[in-house]
């Protein structure tokens, strides 16, 4: 087989080019896989962002609270709720999908996604727990 090195600063850049994706820190290699594995692995866990007409903005926040009670609300402000929801969260995902889609069957304007945690994510936290 062929392997060709891509060095970049860009995350997003290595997840769409590569098959693996290695992170250095201080001339060291402090993680190597694909960039799923370095997610599920090294990644802060997910990030719910809901948009919403603001007169629902306070229900929809106590309702993230009571299904997830360890999110960290990021951004509350302008119709958009952001969360992430910890790494080792015992938080279900079906149940967050299904009261969601309830939701946005009753509130006109709404939407949400769930997504993982980035790659440029995963590569802060490998830098931090290194010691830079």
């Amino acid at each position: 087989g062929r392997s060709m090195l891509l060095t970049t600063h860009s995350m997003d850049e290595a997840e769409v080019l590569s098959s693996r994706v290695g992170v250095m820190s201080k001339g060291r290699l402090v993680g190597l896989g694909n960039a799923a594995r370095l997610k599920s692995r090294f990644g802060s866990g997910y990030n719910l962002t809901i948009h919403c007409p603001p007169e629902v903005m306070e229900r929809l926040h106590l309702l993230v609270q009571r299904l997830v009670p360890e999110a960290v609300a990021e951004e509350i402000v302008a119709g958009v709720l952001q969360y992430t929801i910890p790494k080792g969260s015992r938080a279900v995902l079906g149940p967050i999908f299904s009261e969601m889609e309830v939701q946005k069957e009753h509130i006109a304007g709404m939407d949400w996604s769930i997504t993982q945690a980035s790659l440029e994510n995963v590569f802060f936290n490998l830098v931090e727990e290194a010691g830079d």
